[in-house]
């Protein structure tokens, strides 16, 4: 029987990665925003999808917090690696569960007097940190304006939007060519002071 719930949060829980870390945390918004609901006395419920190796935690982090869980199978949860290089944290998309259908979601549920989707607050993210690309990328500042971009895709894919991450690799491919355009000009300058040299001499 599947008791009701007044805040219902829906996405993927994520497994967490830290470089230089044995063990893995779970994480993901969604799960943040039930634990949160939940911790000031909400009947909260989370409808995520989780892989076997994380099923267990996650059934037994829910218990702890009071949280209604439906746990949809999947092959494998959404795993994030981290990093951080000095104090800049990078985050890379190492796999992604199956998608969350609203046929997914219990009967008892759909009345929930709130609603979370992880997914548009991906996309929120992913856009905020594309606008920090381009505005390192108009700076000059090559390096940092790629590593935004890459950020940005991760978290579009991790929504789902696959046509956020595209635009992401166009944008990706555009750095590429503004890095070799310096490249060419230098090159013509050189030519071109050979070219004065030899015409005083």
């Amino acid at each position: 029987m599947t008791v009701s719930a007044d805040f219902l949060a829906i996405g993927h829980v994520a497994r967490d990665e830290f470089e230089g870390e044995a063990t893995w945390r779970l994480g993901g918004t969604a799960l943040y925003a039930a634990a949160t609901a939940a911790r000031f006395g909400t009947r909260a419920a989370l409808v995520t999808r989780v892989g076997p190796a994380e099923k267990a935690a996650l059934e037994e982090r829910c218990a702890q917090l009071g949280i209604a869980l439906r746990a949809l199978p999947s092959s494998a949860t959404t795993t994030f690696g981290f990093r951080y290089v000095d104090g800049r944290r990078f985050m890379r998309l190492k796999a992604r569960a199956r998608g969350i259908s609203p046929s997914d979601l219990p009967p008892e549920w759909r009345q929930a007097r709130a609603v979370v989707g992880a997914t548009e607050r991906q996309r929120w993210i992913a856009v905020t940190v594309a606008t920090q690309g381009e505005v390192a990328r108009l700076r000059g500042e090559q390096g940092r304006a790629r590593a935004l971009f890459e950020q940005a895709r991760e978290h579009y894919l991790a929504g789902g939007a696959e046509d956020g991450a595209a635009a992401i690799d166009g944008r990706l491919q555009s750095l590429a060519k503004d890095r070799q355009r310096p490249r060419k000009v230098a090159a013509r300058r050189t030519a071109g002071t050979a070219t004065n040299k030899r015409r005083q001499s």
